[in-house]
């Protein structure tokens, strides 16, 4: 907060200067941002699922307490944060090699869906390591999508348009 106050000629105030209005029909018939919206339609739901499922399976199904509860489901999220910066450092070096940004951010996506499906370990083992592996799992697919979503917004939108494109995502 204090920097915000103190840096009165930040670098990178000259990228916004040349940055031109985008028509709002330009940005809503841009075919690539309603594919966005259309995965994270499918994907959403999931995720909050997911988040409101999450304790009363460990409660109900694995017996545990509220409170050995709270001691263990933190770790699936917090994992999954932690790990999304090697994941968007690899998007980042898919771009160096060659890739455009989308294709490298729609390539993440992809590999990290592939994991998706460990979410039913559980379904076949009753027990809380591997509970909360898959619930690992389950929120690196998730904060990839979430990530990587908005960033290839960015990407698609980088000079104009990018609130409209990602209010609409």
């Amino acid at each position: 907060t204090v920097w915000w106050f103190c840096d009165r000629n930040p670098p990178h105030a000259k990228l916004y200067e040349k940055i031109e209005k985008a028509p709002l029909t330009t940005v809503l018939n841009n075919r690539a941002l309603w594919a966005l919206v259309a995965l994270r339609v499918l994907t959403d739901p999931v995720n909050f699922f997911l988040l409101q499922w999450q304790p009363g399976y460990m409660q109900e199904v694995l017996g545990l307490s509220l409170i050995e509860t709270g001691k263990v489901l933190w770790i699936p999220p917090l994992a999954a944060y932690l790990l999304i910066i090697p994941i968007a450092a690899f998007s980042d070096r898919l771009i160096h090699r060659g890739m455009t940004p989308l294709q490298s951010r729609i390539r993440l996506m992809q590999a990290t869906a592939l994991i998706g499906p460990a979410l039913m370990l559980p379904a076949f083992f009753a027990d809380v390591p591997i509970t909360i592996f898959a619930l690992l799992l389950g929120q690196i697919t998730i904060t990839t999508w979430l990530f990587m979503s908005n960033i290839a917004v960015a990407d698609q939108f980088a000079k104009q348009g990018i609130g409209i494109a990602l209010g609409v995502s």
